[in-house]
């Protein structure tokens, strides 16, 4: 009788393990088959607008070829890395996104983090986008507040990171961002406030300029 009793205990232990063990296979089966489809979506995002140059200022001038009117447009003129003082690139990277040079793209710490005062507060007081991934809304994707924008968003955000260095990506982010009163780029809001090249910004003027981006028109000097 106890030699039954332990049979069949024996043999349910035994359908336990079998039955862990197709789970597990399945879940791992999953994960593969998942990354293999996130793979193939990010190789299929074409980031290459990143590249184009920007549109120029449109200078008008009077019959004495004197500069009578400068129009600029939406995109201003663009800086190369080499034209970033060292404080601002921290700066900037100090506000906007701690772990820039140690995330590929998306920083899960971020999201965790940013998830955790948000419940605390009740409300969405802490947004967690990397400087890529904003850089990706901003030249591909519209501003709407959607589940689909936030996946296209990290799907062009892993593609850029995997085609360009970092160096690349915090240029390419500076040039495109808006800082208020009109100036669209790095070069035109260090001309606009402070009429100065922007490897000439000094430490205050790089943390102003920093502290600006995250709401512009709010926070201009003006």
């Amino acid at each position: 009788m106890r030699s039954e009793i332990h049979h069949q205990k024996a043999k349910k232990r035994g359908l336990w393990k079998k039955l862990v063990l197709l789970v597990m296979i399945a879940c791992v089966f999953i994960a593969v088959v998942g990354v293999i489809a996130f793979k193939f979506m990010v190789a299929r995002q074409d980031v290459s607008l990143l590249e184009e140059p920007l549109p120029a200022v449109t200078i008008i001038y009077d019959q004495n070829n004197e500069e009578v009117l400068r129009i600029s447009p939406k995109k201003a003129e663009a800086v190369s890395y080499d034209s970033l003082p060292e404080q601002l690139i921290e700066a900037v990277v100090a506000v906007e996104d701690k772990r820039f040079f140690e995330h590929k793209g998306t920083d899960l710490q971020g999201i965790g983090r940013a998830m955790v005062t948000n419940l605390t507060n009740g409300k969405t007081v802490q947004g967690a986008s990397t400087i890529t991934q904003q850089l990706a809304k901003n030249v591909f994707l519209s501003q709407e507040r959607t589940w689909t924008r936030k996946w296209k968003e990290l799907l062009l955000a892993e593609k850029i990171e995997k085609n360009y260095d970092k160096q690349q990506i915090i240029t390419f982010y500076l040039n495109q961002i808006y800082f208020g009163e009109g100036a669209w780029g790095i070069k035109k809001a260090s001309d606009v406030y402070f009429g100065i090249p922007v490897n000439e910004l000094s430490l205050t003027q790089s943390a102003l300029l920093a502290g600006m981006i995250k709401a512009p028109s709010a926070l201009s000097p003006y």
